[in-house]
């Protein structure tokens, strides 16, 4: 699950791509196009981040969920 974090680092990004296009000089372009790529590998990487917490949750409470039905099984 994405968070609110990386959702407003999207939204950044999106603000510096509308910037970049708007941009009325090559050197405020570039300027642009560098905060954009810096961004872009910053959300690529909480992205990944995020989704790899996810799992990782999903995994505990998958663990947790054989336990207890183990658990079960063995008391009846």
């Amino acid at each position: 699950m994405i968070t609110e974090k990386t959702l407003a680092l999207i939204s950044r990004r999106k603000e510096l791509k509308v910037k970049n296009y708007g941009a009325k000089s090559e050197r405020l372009s570039n300027r642009h196009s560098r905060k954009y790529s810096e961004m872009h590998k910053e959300v690529k990487k909480k992205v990944r981040e995020d989704k790899r917490n996810y799992f990782e949750n999903l995994a505990k409470e998958e663990k947790q969920a054989v336990e207890v039905s183990e658990v079960y099984r063995r008391s009846q």
